[in-house]
This record gives C-alpha cells, sequence and structure tokens, in this order.
C-alpha cells in the first residue's frame, strides 16, 4: 500500500535523547555514550526535531524523565526514544542499566535496581496515542556482573530478549541477545542513516541492519520489532524537492549527441592517482627511456624520431614543464598525451572532477531528474553560460576553492558534462609547486565532495607522457616542391598545398578508423581535405575581425585540438561559429604563433617550428567568408596524421 506523506513537514517530532556512561565498575563504563547522545541530539535538531537530552541517569530519575517527556506527547506526534548504555536480561525480563548500579552485584538484583524495559515503554505510551514512537536502545558492550554475591569474578550477562511492540510502535536492538558486539559499530550507522532526506524511517532503520552486520561479518545483528501501521509515511526529514529545469524533447536530441562528445574527451583524460601514484613502474620505465633519448645528441633530421622527442621535450623545457616519452609496445602503460599537444599554449588546461551525482551540494533538495543526468547538467551548463547564481553551482565552486586551497575566485567553471556528473574547470595562478601538491588533490576533493568519483587532469598539465610507438614512418616525408593537387570528392574538390620546407613526421592513423580511405591512397574520390592547424596563439586579425574583442592569451587557431587519439574540442574563440579552426594554407598559422625551439644537432646548432596536419570531412567543414579559415563544427570531422617541422 502506498504511504501518505501529507502534513508531514508540518507534524510535530520530538525525542528522548539518553546517555549513561558512568557506571560503577570500570568495566562497564561507556565511554561513548554521551557522545553518541550529543551527537544524535545535534543532528537531530538540525532537522527540526525537539530534543530532550539527558545523561547519566539513576533509576529513579530516568523513570522520572521518561514520565515528564511523556506529558509532552500529542496525538499526532511523530516521537523517537534514544538510550545508550547497558542493558540486558534475567529471568525472560528486559532491563535497562542506569547509573548508580553499586548496589547491582548479581542478575537478582535486577529486579529491585534496574529499570525494567516494558514498563518504560508502557511509560511513554500511557499519553495520548502518538502518530509513531519509536524505540532505539543501543546496548553494544555487555554488562558485567557477580556470578554471585561472595564471587570475585565477572559473568557477562545476556542482551535484551525479543519483545512484541505495541500498536504504532518500532523497537529496534543494537544487537540480538546472543550476540558479543564491544564496539560502537551500531552508532555509527544508525548515525548516518537515521535522518537522510525523504527516506521512511522503517527503510533506515533497516538499513542500518544490514550495514552492522555486513561491517561486523554478521557478528552483531541489530534486532528490529515493527508494529507501525504501513499506509503512513514516518520521515524525520521530510523535505520538498525541487526540479531541475526540464530538457525540451526537441532539444534532447542535440543534447545528447554534444555530451557524448564531451564525455568521450574528458573520459580520455588521465586520473591524478595514475600520473602520481599508481603507475610508478612505468613511470621508472619511462624515466629511464626519456634520459636515454636525451642523452644522445639528435641528428637534425627532421624526419626521425630522435629529433621530434629532443624538439617536444625542449617546448615542454621552455614552459618549466619536464615530459616524459614511453613505449606501450614495451610494457608502459601511461597516458599519451600527443592527443592534446595543441592545447601546448593555452594556459586553461583543466581539472575534471568526476561525481556520481549531486546529491548534498546547494542549500537545497532536488528530486531525481528522471533522465539520468541530463536535467541536471543542463541546468548548471545553462547557469554558467548566463553567468547567473545557482545554489549547486555555488556550493560546487566554494568545495572546489577549500580543495585546491584557493580563493574561489580563481576557480573558474568550465563545462559539465553526463557521466554521472563531470565537472570541467581551471584554477587560476596556479602554484609553482603544484606538482608537489598534485597528489593530495584527489584525497582533499573527496573530503570535499561525498559522492566523490575520481579526479582527473589534462595531460599537459602535470609531466605528459608520449608514446613514441604511435609514430609512423610510413607517413613521414620531406616536402621540397611547391606541389598543388585536388583532393577530396568528384565536383567538390579543394587545393591541397604543400608544406614547403616542412618535414612531415607521421602519426600512426591507418587502421585506427573503418577504413583509410580518408587519407590513403592519395587520390581517391573519398580522400578528405588536407588543411593546418597551428600550436601557437591567434590574434584577432587572423580571424578577419581586427577589431574584435577576442582573448589573445586563449586564443590558439586550432582553439582546442585534440590530436590523433582523441580527435579535437571545439574552438574557444567562435568568430565564425562553433568548432574547431583550420587553415588551407600552410603559410597561415606560422605568422605569430607556432612555437620554436634551438637543440644542439649532430649538425650543429639549428632552430625548429611546429604545426599539425590535419585532414577535414568534405561533409562536415565549413567555409567562412575569410578564404583562409575553415570551420569544422563536428570534432569528428578532423583528423591530425603528422607532426610538421620546420628549420628556421
Amino acid at each position: 500500500m502506498a504511504r501518505s506523506n501529507n502534513n508531514a513537514s508540518q507534524r510535530r517530532k520530538l525525542a528522548l535523547i539518553i546517555g549513561n556512561s558512568r557506571y560503577h565498575l570500570s568495566e562497564n563504563r561507556l565511554d561513548y555514550a554521551k557522545q553518541n547522545a550529543d551527537e544524535l541530539s545535534a543532528l537531530l535538531k538540525s532537522v527540526g526535531v525537539k530534543v530532550t537530552l539527558a545523561h547519566d541517569l539513576q533509576q529513579t530519575d530516568l523513570r522520572n524523565c521518561v514520565i515528564d517527556f511523556s506529558k509532552v506527547i500529542r496525538e499526532d506526534d511523530l516521537v523517537l526514544i534514544y538510550f545508550c548504555g547497558h542493558a540486558c536480561h534475567f529471568d525472560g525480563v528486559n532491563f535497562l542499566i542506569p547509573i548508580g548500579d553499586n548496589k547491582i552485584e548479581t542478575k537478582h538484583d535486577f529486579e529491585d535496581f534496574a529499570n525494567n524495559l516494558m514498563n518504560t515503554i508502557n511509560l511513554v505510551l500511557d499519553s495520548k496515542q502518538s502518530y509513531a514512537t519509536i524505540f532505539i536502545f543501543d546496548y553494544s558492550k555487555p554488562y558485567l556482573t557477580k556470578s554471585t554475591k561472595k564471587s570475585k569474578s565477572l559473568d557477562q550477562c545476556e542482551g535484551l530478549n525479543k519483545i512484541s511492540p505495541p500498536p504504532q510502535t518500532l523497537i529496534q536492538f543494537a544487537r540480538s541477545s546472543d550476540d558479543h558486539a564491544s564496539t560502537n559499530l551500531y552508532f555509527k550507522h544508525l548515525l548516518k542513516n537515521i535522518a537522510q532526506e525523504n527516506v521512511e524511517l522503517v527503510d533506515a532503520l533497516r538499513r542500518v541492519e544490514k550495514d552492522v552486520a555486513q561491517e561486523s561479518n554478521k557478528k552483531q545483528q541489530p534486532l528490529s520489532m515493527d508494529n507501525l501501521d504501513k499506509s503512513r509515511s514516518i520521515c524525520l526529514n521530510p523535505v520538498v524537492l525541487e526540479k531541475w529545469d526540464e530538457v525540451k524533447p526537441s532539444e534532447k536530441a542535440e543534447l545528447m549527441k554534444k555530451q557524448n562528445e564531451l564525455r568521450a574527451c574528458y573520459d580520455n583524460y588521465p586520473t591524478i592517482d595514475d600520473l602520481t601514484k599508481k603507475n610508478k613502474p612505468s613511470i621508472e620505465k619511462a624515466e629511464r627511456l626519456t634520459k636515454d633519448i636525451l642523452s644522445e645528441t639528435p641528428s637534425g633530421d627532421a624526419t626521425k624520431r630522435d629529433t621530434v622527442c629532443h624538439v617536444l621535450y625542449k617546448l615542454f623545457e621552455q614552459e618549466n614543464q619536464e615530459c616524459l616519452f614511453f613505449d606501450s609496445t614495451r610494457d608502459m602503460k601511461l597516458h599519451d598525451a600527443s592527443s592534446n599537444l595543441a592545447d601546448f599554449s593555452t594556459q586553461d588546461k583543466p581539472f575534471v572532477l568526476k561525481l556520481n551525482n549531486v546529491h548534498g551540494l546547494g542549500t537545497k533538495t532536488y528530486a531525481d531528474d528522471g533522465q539520468q543526468g541530463l536535467n541536471v547538467v543542463h541546468t548548471l551548463e545553462r547557469a554558467r553560460e548566463q553567468n547567473q547564481s545557482h545554489p549547486v553551482l555555488d556550493d560546487i565552486v566554494d568545495r572546489l576553492a577549500k580543495a585546491h586551497n584557493v580563493n574561489k575566485k580563481q576557480i573558474k567553471i568550465k563545462t559539465f558534462f553526463l557521466g554521472s556528473c563531470g565537472v570541467v574547470y581551471t584554477v587560476d595562478d596556479l602554484p609553482k609547486n603544484i606538482v608537489k601538491s598534485l597528489s593530495t588533490v584527489p584525497d582533499r576533493l573527496q573530503e570535499q565532495f561525498e559522492q566523490f568519483q575520481s579526479a582527473k587532469i589534462h595531460p599537459l598539465l602535470f609531466r605528459p607522457s608520449f608514446d613514441i610507438s604511435q609514430f609512423d614512418e610510413r607517413g613521414n616525408k620531406t616536402f621540397t616542391d611547391q606541389g598543388q593537387f585536388e583532393v577530396g570528392p568528384t565536383g567538390r574538390k579543394m587545393t591541397y598545398y604543400q608544406p614547403v620546407g616542412w618535414a612531415r613526421y607521421g602519426l600512426q592513423v591507418l587502421g585506427r578508423y573503418e577504413n583509410d580511405t580518408w587519407l590513403h591512397p592519395f587520390g581517391h574520390d573519398e580522400n578528405w581535405y588536407k588543411a593546418y592547424h597551428g600550436t601557437g596563439r591567434a590574434i584577432a586579425q587572423d580571424f578577419g575581425k581586427a577589431d574584435g574583442d577576442i582573448d589573445k592569451q586563449y586564443a590558439p587557431i586550432d582553439a582546442a585540438a585534440s590530436i590523433h587519439k582523441n580527435g579535437f574540442r571545439e574552438a574557444r574563440v567562435n568568430v565564425y561559429g562553433a568548432g574547431v579552426y583550420c587553415s588551407p594554407d600552410p603559410t597561415f598559422p606560422v605568422k605569430e604563433y607556432v612555437g620554436t625551439v634551438q637543440l644542439q644537432t649532430q649538425q650543429g646548432p639549428k632552430k625548429f617550428m611546429c604545426m599539425l596536419q590535419v585532414a577535414v570531412n568534405p561533409d562536415g567543414v565549413r567555409f567562412t567568408t575569410a578564404p583562409k579559415i575553415w570551420v569544422v563544427p563536428n570534432p569528428k570531422d578532423i583528423r591530425t596524421y603528422g607532426i610538421l617541422i620546420k628549420e628556421v
């Protein structure tokens, strides 16, 4: 039967919390009982429960406390009684052990100097019929008594016996009578579950039973006795659920397509743990390989792998970075950063925080969006794009700032994506000692985000590594002639201008896609157009908008490439619309934003420049009013197949 939740938030919630710690024998003292009572009291108050709190009650005081509490109960109240202390049974009767138990020498003294549990329950229920009454008796540690008056040894008393609960009550014991738990495990799970938002109290206490039994390997098994009306909703923390903005049916397909592309891109980022902890054997092998490569003077031949490796190393060295080279064919399992080389000169290399969900974030509680998180991402992304405040978005920024120990103004959210909820962000003015502190970032993020799943970073942010086995000598070529060729489908061919004076180092792309005709054999009707993609920083006039407002620092013409393995991401600069920017003219990217390095080679000192050679899908390119600028809206329609190097 469905439970009704009418007036749940208006119903009074009362609790009597008792913690007995200071028992007569040192062996019976419970150091945690007072703290348990205080912590549960604070939690219940935080969800609107009116709490009566008492510590270390003697027999008469305990009885009077229960009587006084029962007098304030009204007919429609939700009532909770929690007792943390010793409890046991003797001769078929259950007892709560009060403080001042020095007169209890043997079990036969319980009748005179302990509180009868059933009588205590009835004292509460003698008042008007409440909406529901929950009794929780937390007695984990066994109570010790003498076996006889003259005995010097102590015996353990059995726990509480199962009882029949009165109508509209639920009673839970921390352990069954024959369990012998001696820890505070029960309270740990009670505190975790009892006040969860919109969770039925019956379900919460069942979860406590399950969690305690599981963690104790069934050595401790709480016992519940339930006589509640199953049609009634009994929840300590009912809240009104806010709704996420719904995605319109007409927008869903396009939004899902974009989300899948974002997820494919960012899921390929390495985790921080992989870079700093987990792959130590592979890192050590890569360090040795890198040392071997760099110890040899490069040939100076741009088509040779040693020269390319030295050029890459120097490019990162100029940025105060160190890179590694590894060989995946020799059991080195590192992340290949060649797929992100086009982001080399940008400053906004992001972190990626993956959460299971956004539960617990913000000042409000939201209903399940029913779309596997699509409405969540849609809502947060729209707030970010429109620079609007949103409680969940604001909370994420605050927590990220605490995790990175920076001012929250330094946190810039770049985007959100599905799976389950991904947060892409940058940290302005990263401290120079990031290398030393990076390994602690996942732990600090986990402290801030209960739903933490993983922490990833841009492959070029920390000690990027490059797989030398991904270079393909079949693609190596030195361009000596100003050759021009028509490539592409019949009737739509475009001119391919060879990059005269450049040497191409091929990347391993043949056999990677459904077929090779996009690239090989050259001249095939299914060949894609040829273009070039810079690796440096562009300026406004390069986009045909000399007076435009363009962030020069973050405006590389490639505008967010992801080469070789992952394709590309969309441009940051959208003068000609969203997409990846490239040029059919090999001289265009050279203007002001191609990186230059100097090497001491076997042929003497030399300087080299770098850019990328790409293929563009004829069905996926948009030609702009500037003939030297092409835009590819879908990153899947542009593929890098070579690194171009030119001696200056």
